[in-house]
């Protein structure tokens, strides 16, 4: 891939290629089978048409076709693959909908990986190849100007800040390693596909998926393990990723249990 390939793809997007995407700002609202609490109401949003929790805000995003046109305009032997297939032969999904992709332009080759978003049958299967090419096109660096602090800034914010990570249990923790153990470490078995995967459910529950949020995840993350820092979830071993899933699962479990808790009746003023 050569420098001026490169500068193509990064290229910004004009204004009308740039849709809205509603974002649920709200968790009582995500967590409702309703998908709006008692704070907030359901209405015609004007700027993206949804009917949904009056709790949402707008981020800008690239749609398929236009990303599409991308691609082609760049280089027009472009092709993606699935990572998998099914006895059909057809691209395998994962138990979320999700679906892992190989994108290759210009002779380079990167992952991606996209998901249905709750939507059925053929729509779903469209809309888990779409939005891995959004993923994997990311990596090039496609629209990566959209990405980030137009997403919860401040809601990230506050939640790597003050989320309230219980300890694992001792039994699900790795003691430390001694300083004999110390080079094993460099053979130890390193987090698998069902660690990733499980990880990824647990933070789209919690409301913090999408790449928007991956520093968010990273800083959690260290801070679950207590690491100074972490550049990427694919450096832990499988006994950091199992400590990280179930401190993600205690989280989870106290915010549902927060959520189902009847609100307080308000207090009647008592006539003196």
């Amino acid at each position: 891939m050569t420098a001026e390939v490169a500068a193509q793809l990064r290229k910004p997007f004009e204004a009308n290629e740039i849709g809205k995407l509603p974002k649920v700002t709200c968790r009582a609202c995500r967590d409702s089978p309703s998908k709006n609490c008692s704070q907030h109401s359901k209405e015609r949003c004007r700027t993206c048409g949804n009917w949904m929790t009056s709790a949402h805000m707008h981020v800008d995003y690239v749609g398929h076709a236009e990303l599409t046109d991308r691609l082609l305009q760049v280089d027009r032997e472009w092709s993606w693959k699935p990572m998998a297939t099914n006895h059909d032969g057809v691209p395998f999904l994962d138990t979320f909908g999700g679906l892992w992709i190989e994108l290759t332009i210009a002779g380079v080759m990167r992952l991606g990986y996209g998901h249905a978003d709750g939507k059925k049958g053929g729509d779903a299967i469209k809309e888990a190849i779409g939005d891995a090419l959004r993923n994997a096109g990311m990596r090039f660096g496609i629209a990566l100007d959209l990405w980030g602090a137009k997403f919860e800034a401040e809601a990230a914010a506050e939640f790597a800040a003050a989320a309230e990570f219980e300890e694992p249990q001792p039994e699900q923790q790795a003691p430390p390693p001694s300083p004999v153990e110390q080079p094993a470490l460099e053979h130890a078995a390193m987090v698998n596909q069902y660690q990733h995967r499980k990880m990824h459910a647990l933070w789209r529950e919690l409301g913090y998926d999408g790449e928007q949020n991956r520093l968010v995840r990273l800083d959690v993350t260290a801070k679950i393990l207590r690491l100074p820092d972490l550049d990427t979830s694919a450096a832990l071993t499988e006994a950091q990723a199992n400590s990280v899933i179930a401190a993600l699962e205690q989280r989870l479990a106290k915010v549902k249990q927060q959520a189902a808790q009847p609100e307080p009746e308000a207090a009647h003023e008592q006539s003196s």
